[in-house]
């Protein structure tokens, strides 16, 4: 059969053709929809997977270092926990406050709780201290003694690159602003003077920002931040109590139910045990 009598039976047969390939779809569960939902769903994926791509972090060298600087710039964070005797948080506190004030620190935040009632009534204190570099090792030593060490953390942060950078810029800002008023001291223009002051104004602003900022970072380089949680030891008869009359009757009525279960579960095994041991005994 040539390829155009072929074309000519398909046409004279359309019918069958038609609802050959709808049982097709039916039995595949493919309607049109689905098929273009299908479609869709491809090309979703396909955009997601490109914006991934397009997206994804690539990390690159920090130009904000200042390896080529001798003279670094380190701040330190410190994050403590210690537990402390029953009954000895009040006093155990009052130390701390004296370590902070014979070693010349800050104590920036404090927040005290209490936990339970009763014998199971216990503290904890959270402490935010700023201590002065010289003073770091000597008040860690004393704290470490005020109880038992949970968990202790050191951070360094090397600020180096950071705090170069805000003082060149700050340098920049401070010769544009004597450039500004050259400029205003030099003309005779009301138009330009006015427009120099608001220059000048915006200027000056700018220059304390980033004055302000680079104290901040002297300070976080002059003083260790220290935050430092400390626990009141559990009683040892903690969250025990006597059974009460409710918890009584529903153990019994467990145990009961249990050996209901235990006594269902054997009878049966029991009855095939007799027949067999009557049939056993009868035609021995």
């Amino acid at each position: 059969m040539t390829f155009s009598n072929q074309i000519k039976t398909l046409k004279e047969n359309w019918l069958i053709l038609i609802i050959f390939l709808a049982i097709i779809l039916i039995l595949s569960n493919l309607t049109p929809s689905n098929v273009f939902q299908g479609f869709n769903s491809i090309s979703k994926s396909s955009a997601d997977i490109a914006y991934a791509e397009s997206s994804r972090f690539y990390p690159g060298i920090n130009q904000d270092f200042a390896p080529e600087e001798s003279d670094r710039k380190i701040t330190k964070t410190i994050s403590t926990s210690i537990e402390t005797k029953r009954g000895n948080f009040d006093l155990t506190t009052n130390s701390l406050k004296n370590y902070i004030k014979e070693s010349n620190s800050i104590l920036i935040n404090e927040n005290i709780n209490s936990y339970g009632e009763g014998i199971n009534k216990r503290k904890t204190g959270s402490y935010s201290i700023q201590v002065p570099k010289e003073n770091y090792e000597s008040i860690i030593s004393k704290i470490k003694n005020l109880g038992e060490i949970q968990s202790f953390n050191e951070n360094l942060e090397d600020i180096t690159g950071n705090y170069i950078s805000i003082q060149d810029t700050l340098e920049l800002e401070k010769q544009k602003l004597k450039r500004y008023q050259e400029l205003f001291e030099t003309t005779q223009s009301t138009e330009e003077k006015i427009t120099l002051t608001d220059r000048l104004f915006e200027q000056e602003r700018r220059i304390k920002y980033l004055e302000q900022s680079l104290n901040n970072q002297d300070l976080r380089i002059e003083y260790v931040n220290v935050y430092l949680t400390i626990n009141e030891k559990q009683s040892n008869f903690a969250n025990i109590s006597l059974i009460t009359l409710k918890e009584i009757i529903r153990s019994f009525i467990n145990s009961f139910n249990k050996l209901i279960t235990i006594i269902i579960w054997i009878i049966p095994w029991a009855i095939v045990f007799w027949i067999i041991r009557f049939f056993y005994k009868k035609f021995k």
